[in-house]
């Protein structure tokens, strides 16, 4: 079904837009009126003790003229971190509840904000056995098998497409045990019989994912120029607007290009959103309920090839309900398991895991036979499944230091190349009232400008840096109804990341940002906006693309 048209006037629609998008989009304020720091900058007094989580005083900076300086204030702040904190060292402080203004670990006098990196996951398969018991096996279903479009397709849109692993549940075997609450002759009341199995290990990687409908299952849109659902990377590119949907297309840890290297991998937290069962399932018939349950057994981590954890074990609980389309039926997809790994630098990296899982399969019924013993079924079932591309779910690698290149108070010039924004060809990351406006928090700056609504925001605190144009004049034409006057910037292809196809064949490949060099941020698509939702479309706003920058070339200045 297409988007519902916003039933409103531009006016309403640009209002409509600052509600949607409060994270872009400067509050038209009077200049005085405007905050010039969501985090706070301050100097550390006195030298704080590892482990001192008390708070401390510290010297209260602002930004005068691109430079910090002294206050005259101070304010009491609490390191959260574990290292030592020399006095003299700077760091941006935030509001942590109760606890007041906290910051966390520092490097060398410089701030420390840690994200975790997002990478798109792929199966490998299935591996040799190693505990010695394993006693349920995989078996690969290509496209359009058995096990797929007679039921699956309802559940998971789009599986039909791609081969997947299955395991069946053991139905036809002797069961473990029985909940038989009630065995008079004639009864209704159900009977349990329950099968315990240990499946063999199964083994994923960090993928930089791949072209087509379907390729991924985790988040999907619907392509009006294509008629059909578009899963995997091309609901991930569709994503970037959304906070938290940054991840970089690559099959390795991070490389040496990036402004976030060198980054300590510590821990991961491994996806394992490919593997699916049914918690409840009538199948065939509502005279008997299939149901499953996993749990994680044990896992290990591979770091190009080499084990660096051995093989952990459990039980690790992965579970979490997922919604099918069908009412007979529910799913249970598996989650995340947090890895610990000695702490290293992995650069250009492959990493893999294997993942050994238990599973409970239960059969729940009412057929018995003349002496009113419950019978069970001859037949087995599929009931587990794990896609062959992951469902597009994240590995997340921890953790990067967003300030590792850059140093408190550094200013580089924003050029737009073709077009001017708010009346100028260029803006700093300072302040210069009444010409522009401008905001920053923890990873990103804004810019609003007192001649005209437009507006700019860059988002530096991912992978990919990513600059959002806002065009006031130019929004929700009639032409072009829900393209929100905004184009999404990022830097040109460099070679570090593996490119993949999106919505109109439309190939979507980012690069890196040089912090100290000029870097060019190239157009890769228009917001859309729908009473309920955004997306990101290239074919968005191309007729008004003379509008808005050509490029943007961030340098130092």
């Amino acid at each position: 079904m297409r988007p519902r048209k916003i039933s409103t006037d531009r006016d309403g629609a640009r209002a409509l837009r600052r509600l949607m998008r409060p994270d872009t989009s400067p509050q038209r304020l009077r200049p005085a009126a405007i905050p010039k720091q969501s985090g706070v900058t301050v100097e550390i007094v006195d030298e704080i003790a590892a482990g001192d989580y008390s708070q401390h005083q510290a010297k209260l900076l602002t930004m005068q003229g691109g430079q910090l300086q002294e206050t005259g204030n101070t304010v009491p702040v609490r390191h959260v971190g574990e290292s030592v904190v020399p006095a003299g060292t700077r760091a941006i402080v935030e509001p942590c509840g109760r606890l007041g203004l906290c910051f966390a670990r520092t490097d060398g006098g410089q701030p420390e904000v840690n994200i975790s990196l997002q990478r798109l996951t792929e199966a490998v398969g299935p591996q040799s056995n190693y505990f010695g018991d394993e006693d349920l096996t995989w078996e690969y279903k290509p496209p359009y098998s058995y096990g797929t479009r007679s039921f699956l397709d309802d559940y998971l849109p789009g599986w039909s497409r791609n081969g997947h692993w299955t395991a069946d549940g053991p139905f036809s075997e002797p069961y473990d045990s029985i909940d038989d609450p009630l065995t008079v002759p004639g009864s209704t009341v159900p009977w349990t019989a329950t099968w315990n199995r240990k499946l063999q290990p199964f083994r994923w990687e960090i993928s930089p994912g791949h072209d087509g409908a379907a390729p991924n299952w985790r988040g999907w849109q619907w392509s009006w120029q294509r008629s059909e659902h578009w899963w995997g990377q091309g609901s991930r590119y569709n994503w970037l607007i959304y906070p938290g949907t940054d991840y970089g297309p690559s099959g390795a840890t991070l490389g040496p290009n990036s402004h976030l290297w060198p980054m300590t991998l510590s821990g991961l937290d491994l996806s394992l959103y490919g593997h699916w069962c049914f918690k409840r399932h009538g199948f065939q018939s509502y005279v008997y309920m299939y149901g499953c349950e996993m749990e994680c057994r044990a896992y290990r981590v591979w770091i190009d090839g080499v084990d660096v954890t051995g093989v952990v074990s459990g039980p690790f609980a992965i579970g979490e309900p997922a919604t099918g389309r069908n009412r007979r039926a529910s799913l249970t997809a598996g989650t995340h398991i947090e890895a610990a790994v000695t702490a290293a630098q992995h650069q250009s990296k492959s990493i893999q895991w294997d993942v050994w899982l238990n599973a409970t399969f239960t059969l729940q019924g009412t057929t018995r036979d003349f002496s009113d013993n419950p019978i069970t079924t001859a037949t087995d079932k599929p009931m587990i499944f794990s896609h062959e591309f992951g469902a597009g779910g994240f590995t997340r690698l921890k953790s990067a230091n967003v300030y590792q290149q850059i140093n408190q108070g550094q200013v580089w010039d924003f050029t737009f190349n073709g077009v001017t924004v708010g009346g100028l060809s260029s803006v700093q990351n300072t302040d210069n009232e009444p010409t522009w406006y401008w905001d920053s928090s923890t990873g990103s700056d804004r810019w609003g400008f007192d001649t005209s609504a437009d507006e700019v925001y860059f988002r530096w605190w991912g992978e990919i840096p990513l600059i959002i144009v806002y065009i006031d004049s130019a929004a929700f034409p009639a032409d072009d109804w829900w393209w929100g006057g905004e184009f999404i910037y990022a830097p040109a292809d460099s070679g570090d990341y593996t490119g993949h196809q999106t919505f109109s064949g439309f190939r979507y490949t980012p690069g890196v940002w040089n912090v100290d060099a000029a870097t060019t941020f190239v157009p890769i698509g228009g917001v859309g906006y729908a009473p309920d939702h955004l997306w990101l479309d290239p074919q968005l706003g191309v007729g008004y693309r003379d509008q808005l920058p050509s490029s943007i070339t961030v340098e130092p200045a």
